[in-house]
């Protein structure tokens, strides 16, 4: 992978050309249909870590370390999400930067709202380093030092770290992470101009939160998930060029990541033992 944030020579792209040309490439190496199936016949965790890295999921492995347990498979998907975002987010048009980078975060909302309820995160976070970049790192250490009352409303709409200082406000207010993650990310996009393609896509990924959370416990999510990512790959062709286009591409990334991260778990968890899992 690419260094974070590296676009160049050093100047940041004018448009979403620079963008679209570098996220193709990784596009284009996401597994086909028959790739998953294969993913899927591997019952042992090494075959499955061989037939990840032979379907153009090896990126995403790189931060997997041994031993494969279930929280150093969290940590290490997350990590590698987490810095492709930064990657990204060094691509497109500086005014759109922050609303990209603010997607680092979405693996953690359920670690950042234990941290921002004072509880013990289910994975620990420390140390920072660790984990996320240098500069994600230092935002978190401000918002948790944050004074709830200190970070004006203003400053959380122009700041990524101000945003997060406002999004641990929001939780500790009442507000669920998704829910404060989601208003922390209109104020950095509010920064960064219209984008009717975007407000479209919006409305579908709102439209999709909603169908998965009346869903009963015992159903699977796998038919929402796969007409979700038919929208989010329609984007990607569709509005090429647009920032649209590369939201979506994080969204698929997001989901290949959700189905490969349930495949080396149920492998992780109960090897030859492990059931028929419809999304892995």
């Amino acid at each position: 992978m690419i260094a974070p944030g590296s676009a160049g020579a050093g100047a940041r792209p004018r448009d979403f050309g620079y963008c679209q040309a570098r996220m193709q490439a990784r596009y284009g190496e996401r597994p086909s249909p028959s790739g998953w199936q294969r993913l899927g016949s591997s019952r042992d965790l090494g075959r499955m870590l061989e037939a990840a890295h032979a379907s153009g999921l090896g990126a995403w492995l790189f931060h997997l370390h041994e031993p494969l347990g279930p929280r150093s498979i969290e940590r290490g998907l997350g990590r590698a999400y987490s810095m492709h975002v930064e990657e990204l987010s060094g691509w497109v048009p500086e005014p759109w930067a922050p609303a990209f980078g603010w997607l680092r975060w979405l693996p953690w909302l359920e670690q950042l709202e234990s941290l921002a309820r004072d509880a013990s995160p289910p994975i620990p976070l420390e140390p920072l380093g660790a984990w996320l970049p240098q500069a994600p790192a230092r935002a978190l250490e401000r918002a948790l030092a944050a004074d709830p009352r200190a970070a004006s409303e203003a400053r959380r709409s122009r700041d990524p770290a101000g945003a997060l200082e406002g999004a641990f406000a929001r939780i500790r207010a009442g507000e669920d992470a998704g829910s404060a993650w989601i208003a922390g990310w209109h104020q950095l996009r509010a920064r960064a101009g219209r984008d009717p393609a975007l407000a479209l896509l919006q409305a579908r990924i709102g439209a999709h939160r909603e169908q998965m959370r009346a869903l009963p416990s015992s159903a699977s999510g796998w038919p929402a998930r796969a007409a979700l990512l038919r929208v989010l790959e329609d984007c990607v062709r569709r509005d090429a060029l647009r920032p649209a286009a590369a939201f979506a591409y994080l969204g698929c990334c997001l989901l290949d990541l959700e189905r490969l991260r349930a495949a080396l778990l149920d492998r992780a968890l109960f090897g030859e033992r492990m059931g028929e899992r419809a999304w892995a």
